[in-house]
């Protein structure tokens, strides 16, 4: 059990009346579905896409009391500022922000993406959700129990072959995921994260037809709502986590420290390393550290 921690059941369900939720790239998709649960759910919403189409067809289906459009490319520092600030004046608050918006450039490999490339997947994974963060931070931490949702991807935390620049961007949202939730302590905000696995428009278009259409069927994107209405709610158990949620699985993702090798500084060397290589390598009695000061405890004595 992490930290500790004890999750208790629940039998009163988990409504989300009166909570204002920002929710990017809200227009198909998992943060569709989100939007449609969470609306369900009692929330008001401040819905973000880069077009105003597909928002229409949400706000029209969950209804215009309780939805508001923000159109505009995450990636423009403007969008931001303007979801908090519509959040603010048209409910008077902001509870929680689920920073979803993402973009895909396909499998290429690192020799076929040039900078302005990498440029686009860092505008909208990465700066689009710190900005996010950023202008919501000080009207979150005057609530009693915000809650600050990121994407991040199986493609980066995992790896895959091609689209090294979709990884990386979404590779720092995890970091950026762990370093929200320490700035956090002390506050009645958490972040925590999740990792789709869900078929989207953007999971087509690294898939062949037939691949495409065997994943719509195994992996609807309405599985991850439900996680992400948890992890918006007050009762939400957990800081500093991530998540992979989809195809009927939920399961934390964690990062790890093994027990290692040690050395005395007149001993190591490059050879004394690979002598113990096996001892470096092994993961039996590894550490999950929730910040970097706790890696201390592998250390070896101070002489």
């Amino acid at each position: 059990m992490p930290n500790g921690l004890k999750f208790n059941s629940m039998n009163q369900p988990l409504r989300l009346d009166g909570r204002t939720i920002i929710i990017t790239g809200a227009s198909r998709g998992v943060g569709r579905q989100y939007a449609r649960l969470l609306a369900q759910l009692g929330a008001n919403l401040v819905l973000n896409s880069a077009t105003a189409g597909g928002l229409d067809e949400v706000i029209a289906e969950i209804g215009v009391e309780c939805a508001v459009a923000v159109t505009g490319d995450i990636g423009d520092p403007a969008v931001p500022a303007a979801l908090v600030a519509t959040a603010c004046e048209r409910f008077g608050a902001l509870d929680a922000v689920v920073a979803n918006a993402g973009a895909n450039s396909g499998r290429r490999t690192v020799t076929e993406i040039d900078d302005a490339q990498l440029q686009r997947m860092l505008e909208v994974h990465l700066f689009g959700s710190w900005r996010l963060v950023r202008e919501a931070w000080p009207r979150l931490i005057e609530r009693d129990s915000s809650r600050i949702v990121l994407t991040t991807s199986q493609f980066a935390l995992f790896g895959s072959r091609g689209g090294a620049d979709y990884a990386a961007a979404k590779g720092a949202i995890f970091g950026l995921t762990r370093a929200l939730a320490n700035d956090a302590y002390g506050t009645k905000v958490k972040v925590n994260a999740v990792a789709p696995i869900a078929a989207t428009d953007m999971s087509d278009a690294t898939l062949s037809p037939e691949a495409a259409a065997r994943f719509r069927k195994r992996a609807p994107a309405q599985f991850v709502a439900p996680l992400v209405a948890l992890l918006v709610h007050p009762n939400c158990p957990v800081n500093g986590e991530v998540f992979n949620c989809g195809a009927g699985l939920v399961d934390r993702i964690f990062v790890a420290a093994g027990r290692g090798a040690t050395f005395d500084i007149q001993d190591i060397s490059a050879e004394a390393i690979l002598t113990h290589f096996e001892q470096v390598m092994a993961e039996d009695g590894y550490l999950v550290p929730s910040r970097m000061e706790e890696l201390n405890r592998l250390l070896p004595p101070s002489q």
